[in-house]
């Protein structure tokens, strides 16, 4: 599978159990609700059992209050004995006696069922949720029976006692906490991803490590303030992923979409820090057959109109429009073939799919970087009678000059477009021009791109262009 959409095809809950254990967040937006929201969007049946209650709210964590140990054993016990658990996730613990009840309830499972282990320390607001005397038993009791060990940088830190500045750093610590985990061992199989997310730079990268092989998954990072619940999400992800059989490497990819999607949907909540918002997912795939009837009907307008014809460039028509959220070209719907001129007519060559055209997709999401609501486009031919009209219809109209194009930019398939879109735009003080046009290149026809927030609105912007 390629993507988390066609990930959400597969999967049903009947046959994907997944648990949470961890502390509770009345907001929702960590803890184990937030994991049994993020096992229930990607598809999965989840289950849950508290390690601890917090007093919280979005300024941070006011007080803790831990649940007894041996009947936090016995909820598992009870639980894993008549339900069939593919996969555990582990969040925050708290203290030493609950690490013990858990590393002794989950023993005589870690040969069968994956665990994912995300070692909890501290919150955002810098308030310790691990007591240091638990450290030591949970290297030596947890880390052994778990599966996938999900630290972030200063998690991993602060365990191994290092400081992690580089990539030198990031795998000197994976390869030690890969053999802090493999002693005595127990697990269905290991592995170590170390999250980058707390890095100063600009391309955030997870490194994982399977005591063979090293991956890296990187991207741009997301500046959001709405962050909350972010490692919560990540690792409930990976669980679930692995849960339904997938090898680590890919869970890991997967889990990475996922949340670059969380993060960008990430809203305020009260007057602190607001989560990452895990049912981004579930907003896109709802407005997914939205996305193509509403294509379909911007097209029966240029099919129907006796003048778009005129519209119609040497390289034909495409007309796009992306998911709320979209960041890949698999989230944005268009034209197999594009729209053609037959005669003095236009007529699509197919019906719309998503991931049907690199360059539309090219202009919608470098657009959306600037502003999420702009989410269509389609280009036709250049005009100055078009340019001209525009203007008079207070249409705001950007430019950008493909001879100032950079060299190194132009030599990255695919990155025209997206740099020139980018030019115009900033150009533009930042907002998005209705109407972006470019002056060609050797090869490469002049055009103007239509941008507006769904298609009907582009395809009529065009239509008006006409006189």
């Amino acid at each position: 599978m390629d993507n988390l959409r066609d990930w959400i095809d597969t999967v049903d809950p009947k046959d994907l159990k997944v648990l949470s254990i961890g502390g509770s967040d009345p907001g929702g937006g960590a803890g184990v609700q937030q994991d049994v929201r993020t096992f229930c969007v990607l598809g999965a049946y989840g289950t849950f059992i508290p390690t601890a209650l917090t007093a919280q709210n979005s300024l941070g964590i006011h007080d803790i209050e831990p649940l007894s140990p041996s009947f936090l054993e016995k909820e598992i016990n009870l639980l894993l004995e008549d339900i069939p658990i593919r996969a555990v996730k582990i969040g925050m613990l708290h203290n030493q006696a609950i690490v013990d009840a858990v590393a002794r309830a989950l023993s005589a499972y870690s040969s069968k069922i994956p665990v994912v282990l995300d070692p909890v320390l501290a919150s955002k607001d810098k308030r310790d949720l691990l007591d240091k005397e638990a450290m030591e038993p949970l290297l030596n009791k947890l880390f052994p029976i778990s599966s996938v060990i999900t630290p972030n940088i200063p998690e991993a830190q602060a365990i191994l006692g290092m400081e992690i500045n580089d990539r030198d750093d990031l795998i000197t610590a994976s390869r030690r906490l890969f053999e802090l985990a493999s002693q005595k061992a127990s697990s269905v199989f290991k592995a170590v991803i170390i999250k980058g997310g707390h890095s100063k730079k600009e391309i955030v990268t997870d490194l994982l490590f399977t005591g063979m092989e090293f991956y890296e998954f990187s991207g741009e990072r997301i500046h959001s303030p709405h962050t909350h619940g972010t490692g919560c999400a990540y690792s409930a992800a990976i669980a679930t992923f692995i849960g339904s059989g997938l090898k680590i490497e890919r869970a890991t990819a997967l889990a990475r979409e996922f949340m670059d999607l969380s993060i960008r949907g990430g809203f305020s909540l009260g007057s602190g820090i607001g989560p990452v918002n895990t049912q981004a997912l579930q907003k896109d795939l709802y407005e997914s057959p939205m996305i193509l009837d509403r294509l379909d009907a911007a097209c029966s307008l240029l099919e129907e109109s006796p003048k778009a014809h005129n519209l119609c460039p040497e390289i034909q028509i495409n007309l796009g429009y992306a998911t709320p959220n979209a960041v890949k070209r698999s989230e944005v719907a268009a034209f197999p073939g594009r729209i053609v001129r037959v005669g003095k007519r236009l007529k699509r060559v197919k019906d719309p799919r998503f991931g049907a055209s690199w360059h539309i997709s090219s202009i919608i999401l470098s657009a959306m970087k600037f502003d999420r609501n702009i989410r269509s486009a389609m280009n036709i031919r250049i005009d100055d009678a078009f340019l001209e009209r525009a203007k008079a219809l207070g249409l705001r109209v950007g430019f950008f000059s493909r001879g100032e194009e950079p060299l190194d930019i132009k030599e990255i398939e695919g990155s025209s477009l997206s740099w020139g879109v980018k030019t115009a735009i900033k150009a533009s003080g930042g907002i998005v021009p209705d109407l972006i046009y470019d002056d060609g290149d050797t090869g490469k026809e002049p055009v103007i791109r239509v941008l507006g927030t769904n298609p009907i609105e582009v395809v009529n912007k065009a239509l008006s262009l006409i006189t």
